[in-house]
């Protein structure tokens, strides 16, 4: 099982990353398919909110964008950055690749911001993975100051438009998507412009995995944290990593 966005969207280090991705939520589905019964769901509809009017300044470059990213310090003890394919000495490239999504939109739920609205001024990703599962990912993308407004909206219209939808995954497993609001942050920095929160919930083959995501627009930026696993991160530990984020996006430096 895979996250929904297909590789072809992504970026190449995320195309290196995500059969890694695969990989560890199959041996989840193995080490818990027998006791694992939580369909992961949540009742909170999902929201959504504009981004206000007045953006000015300069669209940050990708050095900028790779500057303002999470780091292992950043995150719980426990985890470190995902190591890629390229790490191990195996090819990033496999086998046919099986992946689908119905509809095709919702290929776009968790994708890099970069790859959901594409006209970018540089774009930058971070990824973790801690114990039991654990992951967090976060991707940044720079727009131009009339662009980050339209680029906040598409991203939403695409979380609208799927509430729930399935696919497969590389092998061709059937998998079943259920998305719905997130976690109420607390201690969010006034930097944030505009911020949502989601919940994704994945299944297949009886095993449910559980992806709580933010989309925040700061400044001329936007920002998407998800961290998944078999249990939600927590909203103490997501509020948090989402505040170190948001400030550092807000110290890039204007023209």
């Amino acid at each position: 099982m895979r996250l929904p966005a297909d590789c072809a969207q992504s970026t190449p280090e995320s195309r290196c990353r995500r059969p890694l991705r695969a990989a560890v939520a199959a041996a989840a589905i193995a080490v818990l398919a027998a006791c694992s019964s939580g369909d992961g769901s949540s009742d909170q509809p999902l929201t959504t909110v504009a981004v206000p009017d007045g953006a000015s300044g300069s669209a940050p470059t990708a050095e900028q964008l790779t500057a303002a990213l999470l780091t292992r310090t950043d995150l719980p003890a426990g985890f470190e950055p995902t190591p890629t394919l390229a790490d191990f000495g195996l090819p990033e490239t496999g086998g046919p690749d099986l992946a689908s999504t119905d509809p095709t939109v919702c290929a776009a739920v968790l994708a890099p911001v970069a790859a959901q609205v594409t006209d970018v001024s540089g774009s930058a990703e971070a990824s973790f993975t801690g114990s039991d599962f654990l992951t967090v990912d976060q991707t940044i993308a720079g727009y131009a100051p009339d662009a980050v407004g339209p680029a906040f909206d598409k991203i939403q219209s695409n979380l609208s438009a799927c509430p729930r939808y399935s696919g497969t995954d590389a092998d061709g497993v059937p998998v079943d998507y259920q998305l719905s609001g997130g976690p109420t942050l607390t201690n969010v920095p006034d930097a944030a412009d505009a911020l949502v929160t989601f919940r994704l919930s994945t299944s297949s083959e009886g095993v449910t995995l559980v992806t709580d995501a933010v989309v925040a627009v700061v400044g001329n930026s936007i920002l998407q944290i998800s961290a998944g696993g078999l249990d939600p991160i927590g909203d103490d530990v997501l509020s948090a990593i989402t505040a170190i984020a948001i400030e550092r996006a807000a110290a890039v430096p204007e023209a």
